[in-house]
This record gives structure tokens, sequence and C-alpha cells, in this order.
């Protein structure tokens, strides 16, 4: 799956809006998203690519 930057952006955000409902700290969010930037999205392919391609 190809994600635009700005899609990244939504998702990013709607992740982050969904961990602080369910009481994540700043802390606790800054360290899953670092899981999520050495594995998850390797495993989703979100990659940039060029949106007019």
């Amino acid at each position: 799956m190809f994600l635009s930057t700005i899609d990244k952006m939504q998702l990013i955000s709607e992740v982050r809006h969904l961990m602080l409902a369910f009481g994540k700290t700043q802390k606790e969010m800054a360290q899953e998203f670092d899981v999520w930037n050495k594995d998850v999205l390797d495993l989703f392919q979100i990659e940039d690519r060029d949106d007019e391609g």
C-alpha cells in the first residue's frame, strides 16, 4: 500500500488521537511511533512516492 505524504499525516494524526483517547502518555506514544518507524511502517510499505506518477 502506498500513501501520499498527506495520507500519512492523516493516518498518524488519527492514530495519535486514538492513543490519547486510550490514555497513552506522550512518552508512550513516542515509544510506539519509534517501533512503527522501524517495523510496522516497513511491513505495510508505507513510503513516499511521486503523487503525479
